[in-house]
């Protein structure tokens, strides 16, 4: 269960990225692991990547390796302050909603890979949830 939170909180976190939402969620994502006793500094420092990410339109391999680290960070997060699994499906809910109406407002077309369970935003209106098979399946 909080594997699966991580990854569809990680999963909105890197939706959000390269869209005129992302200072919006990234400090939402902030204030949530300030929460969890993270100093803000050091969240801050996890999102240098992000910044490069968002520059450089760096390709999947970049966006999955940043997803794959957040989900990480997530899942920490979850296991040091179980009580916090309310406020992070909020947060994953929030920011799917903002990435799904920056997207929409750009016109630009959003590319999102799941992995395991996850949810994912979808353009216009709505939500999608989608079962994948792990790689060790």
């Amino acid at each position: 269960m909080l594997a699966e939170l991580a990854m569809a909180a990680a999963g909105a976190l890197g939706g959000a990225v390269a869209t005129d939402s992302w200072e919006q969620i990234k400090n939402g994502a902030v204030r949530l692991f300030r929460k969890g006793g993270t100093p803000a500094g050091m969240v801050e420092g996890w999102f240098a990547d992000a910044e490069t990410i968002a520059a450089a339109d760096a390709g999947e391999a970049a966006m999955t390796l940043f997803c794959a680290q957040w989900s990480e960070r997530f899942e920490d997060l979850l296991r040091a302050r179980s009580d916090l699994a309310p406020d992070v499906s909020g947060f994953t809910e929030w920011a799917m909603t903002e990435t799904a109406r920056a997207t929409q407002r750009a016109g630009t077309v959003q590319h999102v890979k799941g992995f395991d369970h996850t949810q994912q935003a979808v353009l216009g209106t709505g939500v999608q949830h989608n079962t994948f098979h792990s790689v060790e399946d």
